[in-house]
């Protein structure tokens, strides 16, 4: 009686916590999140393709973070679009400013280490304002 009873109480646990995974994996806002990872992850492939920093140049990429996050997208929006990306750090996270960096290698260790560096201004509606990003070697 009591394995009957023990393994009845583990299949209902098991069934709540499959339920709870599949709620979460496939609810409408982490499939919007995915997306937005998603375009965040091939934006930055296409910044890393798009030319090739040397010595200590740096390339303004600024214009191809506007066409994707234009003027106006919610702060959430962008932060949302980098968080848990992988070589991705929020360095400054304040109201008015959001720091992204984005580091694809390490010097010394990989042949082609690139970092891009944006810095998203966001309005008093956190709101975005304006963005600078820059391209370089990962020194």
């Amino acid at each position: 009686m009591d394995t009957k009873f023990s393994a009845m109480w583990l299949a209902l646990f098991v069934c709540v916590v499959a339920g709870w995974i599949y709620v979460d994996i496939f609810s409408p806002e982490a499939r919007q999140q995915r997306g937005e990872r998603q375009q965040a992850r091939e934006l930055l492939d296409e910044v890393v393709a798009s030319g090739k920093p040397t010595g200590f140049d740096k390339i303004d990429v600024g214009d191809m973070l506007i066409a994707r996050f234009p003027v106006g997208t919610r702060k959430e929006v962008v932060l949302r679009a980098f968080e848990g990306l992988r070589g991705v750090s929020i360095h400054d996270d304040t109201p008015g400013q959001l720091v992204v960096r984005y580091d694809r290698g390490r010097a010394m260790f990989d042949v082609d280490p690139r970092t891009i560096r944006a810095t998203f201004s966001f309005d008093d509606n956190a709101t975005l304002v304006s963005v600078r990003a820059v391209h370089m070697k990962n020194q």
